[in-house]
């Protein structure tokens, strides 16, 4: 047997108490100071890889880690306006809003309200979120594998049956023409009556929204049910450019990729209506070339942002019109795996004039002029 002396044994002790003495205070030390060197763009780099596959709940737990540690972190000190952990309550309002978990994105929003009282862009969503908040708290739901359904009351669940019924039915045939089917769940709201311009602000015209969740009015279609199956075919293509073309963190409140041009949103979502929509709907456009051949149409350019401002009812029909018809001819010329190549191309390039060199092979202005020969 070996034997050690006891002084040897009792050195060997203290040496052990010591470095555990010194994990232990330096343990104790990371806790309560951070420390100061913490990439927070890399952070944020992670959020936006987190939500581009589609893996939110991750996102939303790093955005919380940065709000803990910023407030005590020298690089957040030096930060102009707090800017770290206001950066992640505006991507955390957004996450949470996505989600419609309203009472989160509202305190989120509220944060940074605290800090910015004149931010217009925040107390917009906030106010909108409040809207929705006190509308839903009557709300009842319905789920299958891809949509949840939200709406007030148990008395018509004809209705809301048809609606599920009719979404799967546009997840199937949508899905097969783009070889695309989206892996997120899409929210869909049912206002009854007043409600949807309520919470919306929409224009009078407008039949339904987009914003993130589709939102359908369903006043008046209780036994008509075609317009209202083409409305559902309409919002729900929405979502799918969204998905498709959605790679990473958007800008606060920013509810549509914007490198997409509105004209073509609006367009194919125009396309996939039901009901033989690929052939209507250009009266008011062939009327105006015949009148005053190519003066009086809109530029495409001039089509790119919302419809939403848009006023007058003459106008917006030309403009979704117009959006069909280029849409059309886009398909008519190119094919249906060309749109869908310039839809993949806008997810990664964000810019319409390079996606549809790449994807069509002519330039943005060069479509824009084949097609307007081709309503002569």
């Amino acid at each position: 047997m070996v034997r050690f002396p006891k002084a040897e044994i009792a050195f060997s002790s203290a040496v052990l108490l010591l470095i555990a003495f010194l994990i232990l205070t330096h343990s104790v030390a990371l806790a309560a100071d951070p420390p100061t060197d913490i990439s927070y763009e890399a952070l944020y780099d992670k959020v936006s890889r987190l939500i581009s596959l589609h893996k939110e709940n991750e996102a939303i737990k790093t955005l919380n880690a940065i709000i803990k540690i910023a407030p005590n972190d020298s690089q957040e000190k030096r930060a102009p306006q707090g800017s770290y952990p206001l950066r992640a309550y505006a991507l955390l309002g957004d996450l949470y809003y996505k989600q419609d978990q309203l009472p989160e994105a509202i305190f989120a929003w509220n944060k940074i309200l605290e800090k910015e009282p004149t931010n217009a862009k925040i107390q917009a969503l906030l106010e909108k979120a409040q809207r929705e908040q006190k509308t839903h708290t009557t709300f009842t739901h319905e789920s299958t594998r891809h949509f949840t359904i939200k709406f007030e009351g148990a008395e018509n669940r004809g209705l809301y049956k048809f609606v599920l019924d009719t979404l799967e039915t546009a997840y199937g045939e949508v899905g097969r023409a783009l070889l695309f089917y989206p892996t997120e769940e899409v929210i869909v709201f049912l206002y009854t009556g007043q409600e949807f311009f309520d919470v919306t602000r929409a224009p009078s015209w407008s039949g339904g929204v987009f914003d993130g969740k589709m939102r359908i009015p369903t006043k008046g279609f209780e036994t008509q049910t075609d317009p209202l199956r083409r409305i559902l075919f309409h919002e729900y293509v929405h979502a799918v450019i969204q998905q498709m073309t959605d790679r990473g963190v958007a800008k606060t409140g920013e509810t549509m990729n914007s490198s997409v041009p509105v004209w073509l949103h609006e367009g194919v979502a125009q396309y996939f209506e039901p009901f033989g929509s690929k052939n209507e709907g250009r009266g008011m456009l062939k009327a105006l070339v015949q009148q005053k051949g190519k003066e009086g149409i809109i530029p495409l350019s001039q089509l790119q942002g919302s419809f939403m401002g848009i006023n007058d009812p003459l106008t917006v029909r030309l403009a979704y019109e117009e959006s069909l018809s280029a849409v059309q001819f886009l398909v008519g010329r190119f094919g249906i795996w060309r749109l869908k190549m310039l839809l993949e191309d806008l997810a990664v390039k964000q810019d319409i004039e390079e996606a549809m060199q790449s994807a069509l092979l002519i330039s943005y202005k060069e479509f824009e002029s084949r097609w307007l020969e081709g309503l002569e």
